[in-house]
């Protein structure tokens, strides 16, 4: 059995990185979408 205070520590460290993911998606998904649409668009102009 593990110990109660690494339980809580493995815990919160699974929440930051599902937080960090999440963040890192919502903030560099646009991006990549808009990236995406750009280099389609000047593909397209040629």
């Amino acid at each position: 059995m593990m110990r109660p205070s690494s339980c809580s520590t493995l815990i919160m460290e699974t929440c930051r990185i599902r937080l960090i993911s999440r963040w890192m998606s919502n903030c560099f998904g646009p991006l990549v979408n808009i990236g995406i649409r750009h280099i389609a668009v000047s593909l397209l102009a040629e």
